[in-house]
């Protein structure tokens, strides 16, 4: 939902209305790690948002089966950390 939440606040297909860049766009981290967790890069993302999210067919009846969801996050400019 907090994603969903997100995505709506740069355009809400309900009321196909645009909102304010100001009020949607974070800055975010995104942190590249090792098998074993050891971190290997980090780059912080300016300006992101949501520009698409979706969801994996989702069957619960199977005991290993996982509920996956997809972002797509739109960025101004990334800089290394």
């Amino acid at each position: 939902m907090a994603l969903m939440s997100w995505q709506d606040l740069s355009f809400n297909v309900r009321t196909e209305k645009v909102g304010l860049a100001s009020n949607y766009k974070l800055d975010c981290y995104v942190k590249e790690y090792t098998p074993d967790y050891i971190l290997i890069r980090s780059w912080k993302l300016y300006g992101c948002w949501i520009t698409g999210i979706s969801e994996s067919g989702f069957d619960a009846s199977a005991a290993d089966n996982l509920n996956q969801i997809t972002a797509t996050v739109q960025y101004d400019k990334a800089i290394p950390e």
